[in-house]
């Protein structure tokens, strides 16, 4: 006896429905998120940078650590060019993984606002559009300028802050007041999902012939 996949569907309440789609959604906003705190120590070149410092040519007002970039006509040995393309000191990475949070920060209300205007699916829907273009073209900005980068990085957090907002709004319309919770509790298990598999993965990618921007591409796809 054959089962229809339709009557299944059918008997599948919507609310399970949205508690999954919530959770792969906060799985793909948080690896979104992560992905950049294991490329950033791919993208750096940590041999050059060391020989910098002992050579303290960071001190000469002519160099600009935050846009230097290891070429083949640097003289630069091969060995520091396999570490990454440039020369960020810790100071500058903490800038690039911190930027995100200025976005994140500054978009909380306004998000907020937002999705009771629009309403909550549609800013879900576009908040996820605006965050994986943002990660994608990391590859593309970084090479261009750090300002390009951590402007990217500023839009990423923008595009996330409108997702819990967007989130409980969702299952306040959804979500019967006895089974809110824990709803609420699986679809938020994506963070912790996010974060345990995006450091491993993306530490894989990094090691892969296309290297960190393959990271970006992955996440932001």
């Amino acid at each position: 006896m054959s089962v229809d996949p339709g009557s299944i569907m059918k008997r599948i309440p919507l609310r399970v429905v949205i508690m999954f789609v919530l959770c792969v959604g906060t799985i793909n906003l948080y690896s979104q998120r992560m992905c950049l705190s294991v490329a950033v120590i791919c993208m750096t070149n940590h041999s050059a940078s060391q020989a910098l410092h002992t050579l303290n040519i960071s001190h000469s007002p002519s160099v600009s650590k935050a846009n230097l970039r290891c070429d083949n006509d640097t003289g630069i040995s091969t060995k520091a060019l396999s570490d990454g393309p440039f020369l960020w000191d810790s100071q500058t990475r903490g800038h690039i993984l911190g930027v995100f949070f200025w976005g994140y920060l500054i978009g909380q209300i306004p998000s907020g606002i937002i999705a009771q205007k629009f309403g909550a699916r549609r800013v879900v829907l576009v908040s996820l559009v605006i965050l994986g273009c943002a990660t994608a073209l990391i590859p593309l900005a970084v090479f261009y300028s750090i300002y390009m980068l951590y402007a990217f990085r500023i839009v990423a957090g923008l595009a996330s802050a409108a997702w819990f907002p967007s989130f409980y709004q969702i299952w306040a319309l959804w979500a019967p007041p006895n089974e809110r919770g824990i709803l609420i509790g699986l679809s938020y298990a994506g963070v912790h999902i996010g974060n345990a598999i995006t450091l491993p993965i993306a530490g894989a990618l990094c090691q892969t012939s296309i290297g960190w921007p393959l990271v970006f591409y992955f996440y932001g796809r």
